[in-house]
């Protein structure tokens, strides 16, 4: 099979699963071993169809946000304030491009969570995610702070965001998993989210603005 004329197109940049060649590779592993889940009748658009969208991605983090109502499994309880501000800095329209790209992502791992069709976190379903899901780079995700982020009672308390009643009576959660948007200044933005209700009820964006304090701060 000539899978060359399969390619995807996909954003070039350090930051992102980038070579034709990568994708290729990742075709050809699905279509010999496709998920069993895909087996039955009308399985794959279940768990795999990526949620329909706008067309033309935001330009800004206040539009970012609006669109932010077209993605319903994910939900955003953080600071606007602290989200909008980051529009003020130089290099907010690429981490605009990166904050949405990475709020695609977890739209479609969320939506393949509650299909039962994950069983793995967010950073292994990018590393080897079923063909025509959105990804970002692996590498743009961390999923945990560090044991000394994690042990300073400030420092926690920076990553400790709104969540429902329902998915924790105390309606706030620890968020040490995060997403890399920039980096190269003292901003260095950053995407904190949980996942640990995704299944029932999809996963919260408690945090999108600069980096929060830790030892290099």
């Amino acid at each position: 099979m000539d899978t060359r004329r399969y390619r995807m197109v996909v954003t070039s940049g350090p930051d992102y699963v980038t070579t034709g060649a990568q994708v290729d590779d990742r075709l050809c592993r699905w279509l010999r071993e496709p998920p069993k889940s895909m087996v039955g009748p009308g399985t794959a658009a279940a768990a795999y169809t990526p949620l329909t969208v706008p067309e033309d991605g935001p330009e800004s983090f206040e539009e970012l946000l609006r669109h932010l109502d077209s993605l319903p499994r994910l939900h955003f309880t953080g600071s606007r304030k602290v989200t909008l501000d980051l529009d003020a800095q130089a290099y907010g329209s690429s981490w605009v491009r990166m904050t949405w790209d990475a709020l695609l992502a977890l739209g479609d791992f969320a939506r393949a969570a509650i299909a039962g069709q994950v069983g793995r976190d967010f950073k292994q379903w990018c590393a080897d995610a079923p063909c025509g899901v959105r990804t970002i780079s692996p590498r743009k995700i961390v999923r945990d702070e560090s044991k000394s982020v994690k042990g300073n009672s400030s420092w926690r308390r920076q990553r400790t965001f709104p969540v429902p009643e329902h998915v924790d009576p105390a309606r706030k959660v620890f968020m040490g998993a995060h997403i890399r948007v920039g980096g190269g200044n003292t901003i260095a933005p950053r995407l904190h989210y949980f996942d640990g209700a995704c299944a029932e009820y999809g996963i919260y964006i408690g945090y999108i603005g600069p980096h929060l304090s830790n030892t290099l701060t």
